[in-house]
């Protein structure tokens, strides 16, 4: 008996992989000894896309599912009523979690503490780490009721790889937070999720119950269909047909000399327009594709045309990996907001910065 660390990455080297790696080795060590009669499995991936919403990204998702598996855990209680029993440490049974990790590798100078949210320096500005991290546990719940018809709860945390334990309690004393220093034992980070959700006390019990799905959703809680979940950004991609990524970068390399359309985008409206089969399509997207290659902006598109609504299925597995948004029908909108002359089905397209 055994609990198993499955770790699935993209094979690149960014710092989401690297870390997905060092956990996986430290619960590795660690359950070697903390876990001798358990079985089960952690499933850690890196560099998720939840494929469809609005936050996509997301650094690690770390998913376990036991038997047998219990710990000591420091923590408040709930009983059948819901009601709160008194935080003393109890033998706590750990039957399932999801977790989603933001991994930051700033150093304690990069970092403050705005009231209760975490904000991270990036090129001199200060970015609200507490509030992404937040849109990504939504955002997975939202990904997986949509493909599994239910969500486990899920916990949030982020990982600061290069704060440690002492740095991090001078930067919040508040230790009922979801913050992770650079070294963190799984013990810690089950034991942080339970100022998330509580582990449930059986009447008459003194031991506890930490279970991220309601019981009857529990064999529904498969790691297998997770991971196939998770697999379905890279298998839409692969199916993709011949617009894949390297024909993106095709049409991406026929640069825009003596053209200065993607400078335009953003001072004024740019109108390309023209009959079938004289390239306007092309042209869209080389100048989507410039603005996210050599700009690192986002693009937003739009389409009226029946058949090239096509193109969101074709196009959005390939075009996220650049980090831009989706296609979108609006012939609804154009039919009520516009002039008959205005409503044809010439193909029309606007880029939007």
């Amino acid at each position: 008996m055994a609990i198993q660390i499955r770790l699935i990455t993209n094979g690149d080297s960014s710092s989401e992989s690297k870390a997905a790696f060092q956990l996986k080795v430290r619960l590795e060590n660690e359950l070697r000894t903390a876990a001798r009669f358990a079985s089960g499995e952690i499933l850690l991936i890196s560099n998720v896309t939840l494929f469809g919403q609005e936050t996509k990204d997301i650094d690690i998702a770390m998913i376990g599912k036991f038997s047998n598996f219990k710990l000591p855990i420091v923590s408040i209680a709930k009983d059948k009523n819901s009601v709160q029993l008194p935080e003393i440490q109890r033998e706590t049974y750990i039957n399932s979690f999801c977790y989603v990790i933001e991994v930051k590798d700033h150093n304690y100078s990069g970092v403050r503490q705005q009231g209760v949210n975490l904000l991270v320096k990036y090129n001199e500005k200060w970015s609200d780490a507490t509030s992404q991290s937040e849109k990504q546990k939504y955002a997975l719940k939202s990904f997986l009721t949509e493909h599994l018809d239910f969500s486990p709860t899920i916990c949030n945390f982020i990982w600061l790889r290069n704060i440690s334990s002492g740095e991090l309690l001078q930067l919040n004393q508040n230790h009922k937070d979801n913050l992770l220093p650079s070294a963190f034992s799984l013990a810690y980070i089950i034991t942080k999720s339970t100022f998330q959700y509580l582990p449930y006390k059986p009447e008459n019990q003194n031991y506890g119950i930490l279970n991220c799905t309601i019981p009857s959703n529990f064999e529904l809680f498969d790691l297998n269909s997770l991971e196939k979940v998770f697999n379905l950004f890279t298998e839409v991609r692969n199916a993709s047909g011949e617009l894949t990524r390297l024909k993106i970068e095709q049409i991406t390399s026929a640069t825009l000399d003596k053209q200065q359309y993607a400078q335009s985008i953003g001072n004024k409206l740019t109108v390309i327009a023209g009959r079938s089969g004289k390239g306007k399509t092309v042209r869209l997207l080389r100048i989507a594709c410039d603005l996210a290659v050599n700009s690192g902006k986002r693009s937003l598109i739009f389409t009226y045309n029946h058949a090239l609504v096509t193109l969101r299925r074709t196009l959005t597995p390939t075009l996220a990996l650049y980090g831009f948004t989706i296609i979108e029908k609006i012939e609804l909108w154009i039919n009520q907001n516009s002039s008959p002359k205005a409503s044809n089905k010439s193909s029309l397209l606007y880029l939007l910065s």
